[in-house]
Parts: C-alpha cells; structure tokens; sequence
C-alpha cells in the first residue's frame, strides 16, 4: 500500500467542483459579475440589429474585458489564451470559446459604452473604498498618511476625480487597441497591390 495520493489528472468529475469554491467567494470575478448584473446593458443591445448570426451576450463580453483589464491584461490574443486556462475567466465567459477577433471587434464597437462601464464600475468600487486607481510599487519606505475621518470631498473635487478616471480608462482603451492593432499587423502577411 503506497503513502502517496492517488495522482490521476485524466480522471473525469463525476460532478464537477464549483467555481465558487475553488476560488473562494472574495475573488473578484465574482464581484465584477456582480456589478454586470446591475449596470444598464441597453447601450450595448441596441448598437445591434436583429439581422445576422447569433452574437455572444454583452454582458458576457464586458465582464470577461472588466476582469482582463483589472488583472493588467489588454491584448484580445492574450484573453481569448486566458479564457481556456484560467478558471475565473471561464466563469466570466460562461464556459464560451471566445476568439480574439469577436474581443477586438466588441472592444472597438463599443469604444465609449465600455469606457462608461469601466468608469461605473471604478466609481462604485471607489466609493466602497475597494480600489484606487494606479500603481503600486513596494518598496518599504515610510509615507505619513491623510487618514482623517472628518476629511470631506466637495462636489467640483468628485467631478474632476470622475473626469480623471475617464481620461485614464480613454488613455488604457486607447494604449491596449494600438497594441492590439500592431500585433495584428506583425502577424499579417505584407502584400503589394499592382
């Protein structure tokens, strides 16, 4: 009788874990599904006619980009490789194929839509003191805080913070669809037209 697990990766589940508690119920994408389900799909809808072939669910689309960009990603070619390997992002995609092409074409239809959506979402995280937006870098050095519980913002200060965090997520929108651009070209063969 051997001391070791049994170690057998092609084993089949009988019933398959669930998603939640292979991650843990804090993850967060399970917080962004949650903000999908109450941010206004409408503008995404009718962007649409009813002609055509069947198209993935914007909410589909716009939680599995909120993920990506959240965790730093923002490549199409880069996502559609995560949507088959990691797990979170599985569970945004509904279990879904998506291809970078389907990625791109929503990322540049929906350009202002999903801008909106992404300053949304930071605005409620912010105002649950989730999440600032930025970089961090540790580096062990000693900085006093403002932590004063009195310290009170005025309207015009939410204003220009809201105006902030669209003119970066416009600046992030913009730098990931130029990556993305040039990636397609680098890949595309040259031709010449006679």
């Amino acid at each position: 009788m051997s001391r070791f697990k049994v170690y057998s990766p092609d084993q089949a589940y009988l019933l398959p874990p669930s998603v939640r508690d292979e991650l843990g119920e804090k993850h967060l994408c399970f917080f962004i599904r949650g903000v999908i389900e109450r941010l206004d799909m409408s503008v995404f809808e009718q962007s649409y006619s009813i002609e055509g072939g069947e198209l993935y669910a914007p909410q589909l689309m716009l939680g599995v980009w909120l993920y990506s960009y959240a965790v730093g990603i923002t490549s199409a070619r880069q996502v559609e490789r995560r949507v088959v390997e990691d797990l979170a992002f599985r569970y945004l995609a509904a279990g879904e194929r998506l291809d970078n092409w389907a990625l791109s074409a929503f990322r540049r239809r929906h350009g202002r839509a999903l801008n909106d959506a992404f300053t949304q979402v930071l605005e409620w995280a912010q105002q649950r003191g989730m999440v600032k937006l930025g970089r961090v870098a540790i580096d062990s050095t000693r900085i006093q805080a403002n932590a004063s519980k009195d310290r009170v913002d005025t309207e015009q200060a939410l204003r220009d913070t809201r105006a902030q965090l669209r003119m970066k997520m416009r600046v992030l929108c913009a730098s990931a669809e130029t990556s993305s651009c040039s990636a397609i070209r680098r890949k595309l063969p040259s031709r010449t037209i006679i």
